[in-house]
């Protein structure tokens, strides 16, 4: 009767583990997708006399932002993180942070035009740490790309 209740117990205990992780994996998701929305609503317009890009400089920790080659190719417009806790019921102060790193690349679909084809690559990776058997703590990350294409709002395309 021990082991068949040991393999219970130890059976509860796994799935208990990985309900937390699962859920510890879904709101680092959700704090990866906010920060995809916030980079979608920056507003890219390059018809706009001066040209308008503002995910060059988004209200990041340590963002850096790199100036364009002069040849054309695709390049990094600006990296940063960010961090925020995780959206997890909590009681007291055990608060789980996560950080979010922030990569915005321009890139060429097509040099053979003029101008050429562009759009640019947001990569948001979010770190977060996980306590397995209340000992250890181990760090996982999620990563969500997305891409966008320039607004050109140009006057009398509305």
């Amino acid at each position: 009767m021990a082991i068949v209740f040991t393999g219970i117990i130890q059976g509860n205990m796994q799935a208990a583990r990985r309900a937390e992780w699962s859920g510890y994996s879904l709101a680092a998701n959700a704090l990866a997708n906010q920060q995809i929305e916030q980079c979608r609503s920056a507003i890219w317009d390059n018809g706009a006399w001066p040209p308008v890009n503002q995910l060059a400089t988004m209200n990041l920790l340590n963002w850096v932002t790199n100036a364009a080659p002069a040849n054309g190719n695709s390049y990094t417009v600006g990296s940063g993180y960010s961090w925020a806790d995780l959206d997890l019921p909590r009681i007291g102060t055990n608060r789980v942070r996560a950080t979010n790193w922030v990569t915005i690349r321009m890139i060429n679909l097509n040099n053979s035009t003029n101008p050429p084809v562009r759009v640019q690559m947001i990569q948001v990776d979010t770190a977060w740490p996980f306590n397995q058997f209340r000992r250890t703590t181990r760090y996982f990350t999620n990563s969500l790309v997305t891409y966008i294409a320039p607004d050109d709002r140009s006057p009398g395309s509305f």
